[in-house]
């Protein structure tokens, strides 16, 4: 269990890396819609203030279940049923979230739904 903190829009990550540093958090990971600042789950609340007041767009934060570990997926049809698996639980009314350490690149994505 981790906190998550959604940084928006488009940051310096140096800059992100040390704010987030100094506001507490562990990690940052960044892609093309912004980054997701990492801070152990009892600070996520600080570490999101800190941002915000640092001048970062917080989008949100938030709880997550992290996986320690990753579990890659080379074979489509595995793939596929994994994803159906997924939708189907997300589907259910008394389902709130659905985490996973499933992971696969984009080749073997496409050929699962394709």
């Amino acid at each position: 269990r981790k906190g998550v903190v959604r940084i928006a829009g488009t940051i310096d990550e140096d800059e992100l890396v040390l704010a987030a540093a100094e506001a507490g958090g562990d990690d940052v990971t960044t892609d093309e819609e912004g980054a997701d600042v990492i801070c152990a789950y009892e600070s996520v609340e600080v570490v999101s203030e800190q941002l915000d007041n640092a001048g970062f767009e917080v989008a949100f934060s938030n709880v997550q279940w992290l996986p320690n570990t990753l579990c890659p997926v080379s074979d489509p049809a595995i793939a596929k049923q994994t994803m159906t698996l997924i939708d189907k639980l997300e589907a259910l009314d008394d389902v709130q979230a659905v985490f996973t350490n499933f992971t696969a690149d984009e080749r073997v994505l496409e050929e699962a739904l394709g």
